[in-house]
C-alpha cells in the first residue's frame, strides 16, 4: 500500500498528458506541441520517480516544479501553434 501515491499519479499522469495530446489535436497544433509534451510526460515522471511522500520538504519541492510543467507546456503550444499558422497561412 506504501506504493499507491506514486501508482495514484502515475494514472493521473497519464491521464493529463492524454488530455494534454487531445487538446492539442483539436486545436489543429504541430509537432513542436508534441515533442514538448514528451518533455511534459518526462517531468511527470521524474517527479513520481524523486517524490518521498514522507517528506515534506520533497512534496513541496516536487509541488514548486510544476512551475516548469506549465512553462514547457506553454512554450509548446506556442510553438506549436507558431508552427502550424505559418504551415496554414
Amino acid at each position: 500500500m506504501e506504493h499507491a501515491p506514486k501508482q495514484i499519479l502515475s494514472v493521473l499522469a497519464l491521464a493529463s498528458t492524454g488530455l494534454f495530446a487531445l487538446g492539442g489535436i483539436n486545436a489543429g497544433l504541430s509537432a513542436p506541441f508534441f515533442a514538448g509534451l514528451g518533455a511534459v510526460a518526462m517531468h511527470y515522471a521524474w517527479q513520481i520517480k524523486a517524490l518521498d511522500i514522507e517528506s515534506r520538504e520533497s512534496c513541496w519541492d516536487l509541488f514548486v516544479s510544476n512551475r516548469l510543467l506549465g512553462l514547457i507546456l506553454t512554450f509548446s503550444i506556442l510553438a506549436g501553434k507558431h508552427v502550424s499558422h505559418n504551415e496554414n497561412p
